[in-house]
């Protein structure tokens, strides 16, 4: 008995071509990324994903799109690279020497 065996849907798709010229797609267009849904009652995942259209789910097949992954950036103030660092003149050049810093 053969089994097969299921490819794991994406999160995030982007699209790469475009999908169709019906009003429902509209917001589908080239390039643009979208986050997937679980379908509707009664249907299936056969060879694409869903996602959401402009009032309603709709499908993407497999052959228009491809996996995105965002990425999740957490910023942070930037720091002072020079904190606790005292810059010494020596005969030859300059000297970086760390100093302890007061909490």
């Amino acid at each position: 008995m053969i089994s097969r065996l299921k490819k794991k849907k994406p999160e995030w798709i982007q699209i790469s071509s475009k999908v169709s010229n019906r009003p429902e797609y509209a917001n589908l267009t080239t390039d643009s990324i979208h986050q997937t849904i679980p379908p509707p009652v009664n249907r299936r995942n056969g060879h694409g994903v869903w996602v959401m259209g402009m009032s309603k789910p709709v499908i993407v097949f497999d052959w228009e799109y491809r996996e995105y992954n965002p990425v999740k950036m957490i910023r942070k103030t930037p720091s002072d690279p020079f904190k606790g660092v005292k810059i010494v003149r020596k005969r030859n050049g300059l000297k970086m020497v760390r100093k302890k810093v007061k909490k």
